[in-house]
């Protein structure tokens, strides 16, 4: 798993287009040393390379939770329908996930959170070994500037290397709300919001009012 992430870190960025391209990080070449991280999930071990200075595995999620309240699932699909799409090209069609759905009335709840669950900071340029087919595309680059060649490099390497940074990404929890039992309560985001609050990552349910306990029911005797 571990060497999957590292095709990841080890890559080059393309500022222009925004984009990471092909690696440029030697990631098996560990300098006679064995030093390895552990992962609680797998409970393994695996062995750092030399470029990799720190890989830690450590989950951490923001406290500014979004969410948002549709009418009903068909109402949330035509409004991300597009979204999903992109982000998840390949999976199955999102407006057949919930065709169960239609068969009952339901309001529906979106909570999502920004998640990271490893952190990595790679060896200074200078101490870095290269992988071995850029090396050799640099060392064949013409002594003068040729622009063909040069334009090739970096759109086949980019033009920046990872430094630092986190992995992780955006989690997204849907639920689907009995309307009947959402009647109870003024379903509305800003009640939801009065009725909640977030610390470490948890996104915390305050009981004390009679409308947010109904909000909680509500929630917890939901599908999702």
């Amino acid at each position: 798993m571990l060497f999957s992430v590292l095709s990841l870190i080890i890559s080059r960025f393309d500022v222009a287009t925004q984009k990471l391209k092909s690696g440029v990080i030697h990631t098996k070449s560990f300098g006679g040393k064995c030093r390895k991280v552990f992962s609680g999930d797998g409970r393994e071990f695996y062995r750092l390379s030399e470029n990799v200075l720190t890989y830690t595995f450590k989950v951490e999620a923001n406290n500014d939770f979004s969410y948002d309240f549709y009418n009903s699932s068909w109402s949330y699909v035509k409004n991300t329908e597009e979204q999903v799409r992109s982000n998840y090209a390949g999976n199955k069609d999102v407006s057949r996930t919930f065709t169960a759905s239609k068969e009952k009335s339901y309001q529906f709840l979106v909570i999502r959170n920004h998640v990271e669950v490893a952190q990595f900071i790679n060896s200074n340029p200078e101490h870095l070994i290269l992988a071995e087919p850029f090396w050799r595309e640099l060392v064949n680059l013409p002594s003068v500037y040729d622009y063909t060649a040069y334009r090739k490099l970096i759109d086949r390497y980019g033009t920046h290397f990872l430094q630092s940074g986190s992995l992780g990404g955006e989690y997204e929890f849907r639920f689907y709300l009995d309307s009947q039992k959402v009647t109870q309560y003024d379903g509305s985001k800003t009640n939801f919001e009065q009725c909640t609050s977030s610390s470490k990552g948890f996104l915390i349910f305050r009981q004390s009012k009679t409308e947010c306990k109904k909000l909680y029911d509500a929630i917890r005797s939901s599908s999702g």
